[in-house]
């Protein structure tokens, strides 16, 4: 099969996926996994080289695991042992400018794309840190994921400091985006990045006693969430290039 791209995107089903190429040229397979690739051969210069693709489609159009299935054991093994190394070499305000650095560049991607782009759901492959069920989102559910989380991990934070574990154990499967969330949700964002920066302004340390456990990494202190956001936030900053990658923004 070979695909006629010139002057059009063009649309096909692959693997039970609407993916859609969008340069001119002509496509011929092998495809990569899960329809993420394929080769492009220039009509003017017979180069072949990688074509980045394009995957639409909503929840019930791809096989992914229940949210909060986790990550695989041994990767699960591996964070660890690298976050517990980065929680005892990294001060507060490096942890908060890693945060920040991540958010403000997953703010300034979405900030290029229209409301049209933002709201896409595009499937990027699974990599190191992310559940297979969190590879299906849109720019604005990667941000509404964030400002879940952020706003979950502060409140244990401020609980921490005042000598009260929070109630309750945290479940993965709970963080889960809307796939019709909309463009507020960047004030939203905004407003508790600006509420960590008043928080931590007051408090050179978080490192407390009382321990509050997360389901990946055990019991964390104030300074341990705090880390946790700011590699959580890395985390998805790699997804929202990818996402915008695959759409062809960049």
């Amino acid at each position: 099969m070979a695909v006629d791209l010139l002057n059009r995107s063009t649309w096909i089903k692959y693997d039970g996926v609407d993916v859609r190429f969008m340069r001119g040229g002509v496509l011929s397979p092998p495809f990569c996994k899960g329809g993420l690739g394929g080769f492009f051969k220039n009509d003017h210069n017979n180069v072949r080289m990688p074509l980045p693709v394009q995957i639409f489609a909503d929840d019930s159009m791809v096989d992914l695991q229940e949210p909060g299935a986790g990550l695989p054991e041994l990767e699960r093994v591996f964070l660890n042992a690298m976050f517990r190394c980065g929680t005892a070499v990294l001060s507060a305000n490096k942890a908060l400018q890693i945060f920040n650095s991540a958010a403000n560049t997953i703010l300034e991607i979405v900030a290029d794309t229209d409301i049209n782009r933002a709201s896409q759901q595009v499937l990027v492959p699974r990599f190191i840190g992310m559940e297979d069920s969190s590879r299906n989102w849109s720019l604005l559910m990667v941000v509404e994921h964030l400002r879940m989380v952020d706003r979950e991990i502060l409140s244990a934070i401020r609980m921490l400091l005042q000598g009260h574990a929070p109630l309750g154990d945290v479940s993965i499967a709970d963080y889960k985006p809307d796939p019709d969330v909309g463009w507020d949700v960047i004030d939203q964002f905004e407003r508790l990045i600006d509420e960590y920066q008043d928080f931590m302004s007051t408090r050179p340390s978080l490192r407390t006693q009382l321990r509050y456990r997360h389901p990946w990494f055990g019991p964390l202190d104030g300074h341990g969430w705090l880390c946790l956001a700011a590699m959580h936030h890395r985390i998805h900053r790699k997804q929202a290039k990818k996402i915008i990658a695959l759409m062809g923004v960049i």
